[in-house]
């Protein structure tokens, strides 16, 4: 895993966990002061989701993720994960970014929890290493019960999601990952990130 010259921010959790409606509450929250000038150490913010269904590989896992998932195709789906993030080439430019990453590595390794870890983290060797990762924690009950359609053979089996909400956690001890409850209040939520966020990182100031 590589550093980066900008400030990486990854928003991860199960689906339905408050990760889109965060991200781009983040985004404009600093993107207001992108374009009033009160920062100085930045000149780009970005917000880029994951995967992205549009790419060669983005489409092949949207496909995979509707058959049944044994062990063999599992690994080919966290495979094509890693690649559909290294077509998106975001460190082509030097510019010093903020970059907000709805869903990156950690989904590939929560999500997989019964592949090696080690095999996992060998195909991130191309990936950034984020300054912060939160977790967005919520039970899987209310997960499903956010969004009980629109769910591929990842999203749809309470058992699988328990399993993946115990790997986020087990993981956010040992990477020091920031858990986050994600059925506090929205505003609530929104305030204690960037209050994260900004202790992290001097650049950033509050207006």
């Amino acid at each position: 895993m590589q550093n980066h010259e900008s400030f990486i921010i990854s928003i991860e959790g199960l689906d339905a966990s408050g990760k889109t409606t965060l991200s781009k509450e983040v985004y404009s929250y600093f993107y207001n002061y992108l374009i009033k000038d009160k920062f100085k150490s930045f000149n780009e913010i970005k917000l880029v989701n994951f995967p992205d269904y549009d790419s060669i590989a983005g489409q092949s896992i949207k496909t995979l993720l509707n058959r049944q998932l044994d062990i063999d195709l599992r690994k080919v789906i966290a495979t094509l994960f890693a690649l559909d993030r290294q077509i998106y080439d975001y460190g082509l430019d030097h510019n010093k970014k903020i970059m907000i990453f709805n869903r990156y590595y950690e989904s590939n390794i929560c999500y997989n929890f019964d592949l090696d870890l080690g095999w996992l983290l060998s195909l991130e060797t191309k990936s950034y290493k984020p300054n912060i990762t939160f977790i967005l924690d919520i039970n899987p009950k209310i997960s499903l019960k956010r969004r009980s359609d629109r769910r591929d053979n990842y999203e749809k089996d309470l058992d699988y999601l328990e399993k993946v909400r115990q790997r986020y956690l087990e993981l956010a001890d040992k990477f020091q990952w920031i858990v986050l409850n994600g059925d506090q209040n929205p505003d609530k939520l929104l305030k204690n990130t960037i209050d994260i966020m900004i202790s992290k990182n001097d650049g950033l100031v509050k207006l």
